[in-house]
């Protein structure tokens, strides 16, 4: 009861505008679905880290990924769709057939496919 009650004022008083499309967390205008993997807020950063932990974990796990491939990947999770995974150095010429530009493959990746 309480809990509705506070929700109905948030509403009525504008504290949580549901047709306000800024971010709770960082207050950037546009929070876009994009936006919540790379927010600068301490909360959603230490969430995404966390996350990461567990895919890295899974991908180095009894060997099930190959290693050249999850160590980038982590890698290109890490920076948060801030480099390209072609930039993230030295790799092989299987990887840098995978990292060769999207726009080559005829796809535009999207930082929002979640993996």
């Amino acid at each position: 009861m309480v809990l509705v009650l506070l929700v109905l004022l948030w509403l009525e008083y504008g504290i949580w505008n549901l047709g306000d499309d800024k971010c709770p967390c960082c207050c950037a205008y546009r929070e876009t679905r994009n936006h919540l993997n790379v927010c600068p807020d301490y909360g959603r950063t230490r969430l995404f880290q966390e996350s990461t932990v567990v895919i890295n974990d899974w991908m180095f796990e009894d060997n099930r990924t190959d290693s050249e491939l999850a160590y980038l990947l982590s890698q290109y999770i890490a920076y948060r769709g801030s480099r390209t995974f072609s930039s993230l150095g030295p790799m092989s010429t299987a990887m840098e057939e995978v990292a060769a530009s999207p726009s080559e493959k005829g796809f535009e990746p999207k930082w929002d496919v979640y993996i």
